[in-house]
């Protein structure tokens, strides 16, 4: 996930005239205190910026050195004496935005020591801050560097994060802020480990303290258990049956409704990374969700094998990033990745008779992904299973069936009518 570090220096082995020219051209990130007797150092803070996150000292202003595109700047402060800012699980809440970084671009923020939080330039006078861009040139010792020596931060980020646009970011977590900024907190104090379908929105009594704009996240909605189309209501019931065992109909949907493949798989990204470097339970459910619907979708791996594969190269890449412990401890909650992996594999390793064939770039974006999850996590994915997967005599099997309880489908009894 993120790397602790000491305070953001790189070993970039620059000339005077090589650091001024990326000066001006890269990113600056300027965090101003409210008065000079406040400090950002004070014990138990953190300041990161996408996979990297530090301890800061006394000095720390800011970053520089930032590249163009998507990143996100987070910010953990010291926890009150009576709560720890680690879970059981030892993965801390952080508060957070994102933002575009263009090209020579300068961003300030400012330190509210009493509320513990960072004011966008949106909020402050605009005189003031148009006097400290100005000026960016006086802090440049007080700034720390973006690691552009680190894979994490030059290959691992933008791979995790290609298929995220400003129009998809500004549609799931909307701002009332100008300028691109975009607020992301850690949604509740319970740990990931809990049930995962526990929403947010039932478990307010544990949340932390949270102003209403950084609650709302708006990814895609879909209902898992409502997967046909509601045309069929009646006509069709056994229609109905089986588009609740098999969710490719609810699959075209959403994305069609998430605004079509590249957004879809955007938005598998941002959910993920959400969760790994925002903390986010909301980002964990949407994930999850997300691999449910995809896994489920029989029938639209040979009508669409391209966004499968595509879907299978994002998650090939996210779990590569995963950090061992951490897939175990919070992805793995009964095993339900192992589960809808291996019905995936089986679905395009082992079609029916009538299936079409399988692509071989599908192909091999399956076989990617499992020799990771045998090489990382030692899970061996299940190619082949004794008897049917799928429905056995208008039920699904108990035995491998990988659905939280509110997921699971509505069957039409035809001779009695709805079985809920």
């Amino acid at each position: 996930m993120t790397h602790s570090q000491s305070f953001p220096n790189s070993n970039l082995n620059l000339d005077q005239d090589s650091a001024r020219l990326l000066f001006d051209r890269a990113g600056k990130l300027l965090i101003r205190c409210q008065s000079s007797t406040s400090r950002l150092d004070h014990p138990g803070a953190e300041f990161g910026i996408d996979f990297a996150e530090w301890a800061i000292g006394p000095d720390f202003m800011g970053i520089k050195f930032i590249p163009p595109g998507l990143h996100f700047f987070h910010y953990q402060s010291a926890a009150p004496a009576h709560q720890s800012v680690h879970n059981s699980n030892n993965h801390t809440f952080r508060n957070g935005f994102f933002f575009w970084m263009a090209e020579s671009q300068t961003i300030v923020f400012e330190w509210n020591p009493s509320s513990e939080e960072l004011i966008p330039e949106q909020r402050l006078d605009q005189d003031h801050v148009a006097r400290l861009k100005h000026n960016i040139r006086e802090f440049d010792r007080n700034l720390g560097t973006y690691p552009l020596d680190s894979s994490a931060s030059t290959q691992s980020w933008p791979r995790l994060t290609r298929h995220i646009t400003p129009n998809l970011l500004h549609r799931i977590l909307p701002t009332p802020l100008s300028g691109g900024i975009h607020p992301l907190t850690a949604a509740m104090e319970s740990t990931l480990s809990d049930d995962p379908t526990t929403s947010v929105a039932a478990s307010t009594k544990n949340s932390l303290t949270l102003s209403p704009p950084l609650l709302c996240i708006q990814f895609t909605s879909f209902d898992l258990k409502r997967s046909w189309d509601p045309a069929l209501h009646g006509p069709h019931p056994h229609l109905v049956t089986k588009h609740s065992l098999d969710k490719s109909w609810l699959l075209l949907q959403t994305v069609n409704r998430a605004g079509g493949d590249q957004a879809f798989l955007g938005e598998l990204q941002l959910a993920f990374i959400c969760l790994l470097v925002g903390h986010n339970y909301e980002g964990f459910e949407q994930w999850k969700r997300i691999m449910h619907l995809v896994c489920q979708s029989r029938d639209a791996v040979g009508s669409d094998s391209q966004l499968f594969a595509d879907v299978l190269d994002v998650v090939h890449d996210q779990l590569a990033e995963c950090p061992k412990d951490f897939f175990i401890d919070l992805l793995s909650s009964g095993n339900f990745v192992y589960h809808l992996l291996s019905k995936l594999m089986r679905t395009i390793l082992n079609p029916d008779t009538d299936d079409p064939p399988r692509p071989p770039a599908l192909v091999q974006a399956m076989r990617r992904v499992d020799e990771l999850c045998r090489k990382r996590f030692g899970m061996e994915l299940q190619a082949q299973e004794p008897g049917d997967w799928r429905a056995r005599d208008g039920k699904q099997s108990e035995e491998h069936d990988d659905e939280d309880n509110e997921d699971q489908p509505v069957v039409v009894d035809l001779s009695e009518g709805w079985v809920l």
